[in-house]
């Protein structure tokens, strides 16, 4: 959209489980770190969003569907969850 945000932006930032898991399901194997770790024009993923609204349930799903080899601990995530 105008903010650079997905359908699993929006739905980490709301915190809507389901919704996330169907996407994540229908995302093709091969591409899911790269949809998971897509920064829109905050350079915030949807990951960040999940830690940030306090869904640790999110963080969890989106973090089972993640290589954790790619996951930088100096974004925003890292500061998202010391907060």
């Amino acid at each position: 959209d105008h903010a650079g945000r997905t359908c699993l932006h929006y739905a980490s930032i709301k915190g809507h489980r389901a919704i996330v898991q169907l996407l994540l399901k229908s995302i093709d194997p091969g591409e899911k770190q790269q949809w998971i770790s897509l920064n829109d024009d905050e350079n915030k993923t949807a990951l960040d969003y999940a830690c940030e609204n306090d869904h640790l349930d999110l963080v969890e799903t989106l973090l089972q569907h993640s290589d954790m080899k790619e996951l930088d601990l100096m974004s925003p995530l890292y500061y998202s969850c010391l907060e």
